[in-house]
């Protein structure tokens, strides 16, 4: 097993063991790892932000979870959806973090890290997983379209004293 193979369990056993159900996606191209919550779904591959082809990839892996996978757009202003994601991307924490619109169409919202093997110690590892998930539970519940999902509007920075 390699440095990368450990780091891609490591991080599919922490979103099972906080309730994610596992299973493996097989395209022509690579094989993903798909692990479903209650409100979103966590894929782990390939690093698209890595220069090399995925065979190639030694030293980190891309976890994108898929917040909304058809976004309403009937329900924002022209230009609105794009506005907020921008604005919640701001608020984001870690600049390692990415919370983006899927390309050319926008009709999904995905957030994405890229983890290297270097952080594969539990104490590293652990901290980024949970901030990850925090924002995707935030992004979650700013922009799913479920039933009885709150909807709010994130306080701007300067509005906070």
């Amino acid at each position: 097993m390699t440095r990368l193979d450990n780091l891609h369990a490591s991080i599919a056993d922490w979103f099972v063991q906080r309730g994610g159900k596992l299973d493996v996606v097989n395209s022509s191209d690579v094989e993903l790892t798909e692990i479903t919550t209650g409100s979103w779904t966590v894929f782990i591959g390939p690093d698209t932000w890595d220069d090399d082809e995925y065979d190639m990839q030694t030293d980190s892996l891309e976890v994108a979870i898929l917040i909304e996978s058809s976004i309403d757009e009937s329900r924002y202003d022209e230009g609105e959806i794009s506005s907020l994601v921008e604005e919640m991307e701001k608020q984001i924490d870690d600049d390692s973090v990415t919370l983006m619109l899927n390309y050319p169409d926008g009709k999904a919202l995905w957030l994405a890290r890229s983890i290297f093997v270097e952080e594969n110690e539990a104490e590293i590892l652990g901290p980024i997983l949970e901030n990850l998930n925090n924002w995707a539970d935030v992004a979650y519940t700013k922009f799913a379209t479920w039933p009885n999902v709150p909807r709010f509007k994130l306080i701007a920075d300067e509005n906070l004293s």
